[in-house]
């Protein structure tokens, strides 16, 4: 592995010669354009393609292949199980290989209605993969049966759109699935591992969500939301919100009999917008400042409050929402019963409606403004931010910590 954490392994090709494999992290297609250039593989192969947010995993990628000298024939080769027909992947190797395609003089290729010949579809159904017995045939039937879109895809093999509704996490999110605890019991933070706050704060719309993100051994990351401190159109001084962080702080130190390490994760704005008032400031210079007043006087036993920029690039909105969907519909991405405004944002968040005409495959994924997005923003910061950084936490198997770590008790 080398400095960009870029995965080097050679193997001994059919000829009898050796062949360089280099495994290449790239969660988001704005980060692949850049870190692609250089490469000149003769063959690339993209797992999971429908998973993947847009065309620059294909465009970016098709660029550099066909430069090494002396390989006949170098290809692109992508497995992905079906999505819908307005799918990025679906238009680019199922419609634009129907489109007329010329070569670099001009010369007509293929005229549009003729099938490109540099695209090859090879399709196969889970039955048709010898390696696989029939238990993972119906663990597939058990996992989609409540979802008929699901079973036409993961089962039958088609491509097919899932209908744009209002809610945004209408499919994804179940409160019998996703909630724990009830009215008088609520999610306990674990003991073993550091919390994590996710900030969204303004002038008049604050939101800090408290979470954790535990290992486990069977289902990886599962990320719990155990509290929250969500206040719309109220115009809250820094210093009081601030001393009420602190102050739930405190209260978690004394029920779990420990003190927390705290990790601190904002929106990027908060790092680089000016706002003017009595003195002019930034948001998180002027929460930092008060934390370390706060301590001096109220809150000896706490550390200064020090935050990190979430990361922010085009599309990043919908990537959160992409994470997001990825956690509920895996599983792991658990709210305590007692964060009411978590689980109204889940239930009420709606997706930008397409506009009379206009026709946008990423419509489901882009939140309208509402008072909701405030706590999707403040809790999917931190998400953002490990999923590009790692998810820099131990493993179960070395901290012997499961979910069960995760207690159910009265605050």
């Amino acid at each position: 592995m080398d400095e960009m954490r870029y995965r080097y392994r050679m193997v001994q090709n059919a000829w009898g010669g050796w062949s360089k494999l280099l495994l290449i992290s790239a969660p988001h297609e704005d980060i692949l354009k850049n870190r692609i250039r250089g490469f000149e593989p003769s063959f690339v192969f993209v797992d999971e393609g429908t998973t993947l947010g847009g065309p620059g995993y294909f465009t970016a990628v098709v660029q550099q292949i066909g430069r090494r000298p002396g390989v006949p024939l170098q290809q692109y080769l992508m497995a992905t199980n079906p999505d819908g027909p307005s799918h990025w992947v679906y238009k680019r190797f199922f419609e634009i290989p129907l489109k007329e395609s010329k070569n670099r003089q001009g010369d007509i290729i293929s005229p549009e209605g003729e099938w490109d010949k540099r695209y090859i579809q090879i399709e196969m159904t889970s039955k048709d993969n010898t390696y696989l017995n029939d238990s993972y045939y119906e663990s597939v039937i058990e996992a989609t049966r409540d979802d008929p879109i699901e079973i036409e895809r993961m089962v039958e093999g088609k491509w097919v759109d899932r209908p744009v509704g209002d809610g945004i996490f209408a499919n994804s999110f179940f409160p019998e699935v996703h909630v724990m605890g009830n009215a008088k019991k609520r999610v306990l933070p674990s003991m073993n591992y550091p919390i994590t706050f996710g900030y969204d704060l303004g002038s008049a719309n604050n939101a800090i969500i408290w979470m954790q993100m535990i290992p486990t051994k069977d289902r990886g990351i599962v990320w719990v939301v155990f509290d929250e401190m969500v206040y719309i159109n109220q115009k809250l001084k820094t210093r009081v919100l601030v001393r009420e962080q602190m102050r739930r702080m405190m209260f978690w130190n004394r029920i779990r009999k420990m003190h927390y390490n705290y990790e601190d994760i904002s929106d990027d704005s908060a790092f680089n917008q000016f706002r003017p008032g009595s003195d002019g400031s930034y948001d998180v210079l002027d929460y930092e400042r008060e934390s370390k007043e706060l301590i001096k006087t109220s809150f000896k036993d706490l550390k200064p409050i020090k935050m990190k920029a979430a990361p922010k690039f085009g599309g990043s909105v919908e990537a959160r929402v992409r994470i997001v969907n990825n956690l509920l519909n895996t599983e792991r991405l658990i709210v305590s019963s007692s964060c009411t405004k978590v689980k109204q944002m889940f239930l009420n968040l709606q997706c930008e409606k397409v506009k009379e005409g206009k026709y946008d495959p990423s419509a489901a994924f882009k939140p309208k403004r509402s008072i909701y997005i405030h706590t999707f923003d403040a809790m999917t910061y931190p998400m953002l931010h490990h999923e590009l950084s790692g998810n820099n936490v131990r493993k179960a198997d070395e901290t012997k910590s499961e979910l069960l770590d995760i207690g159910i008790g009265n605050r």
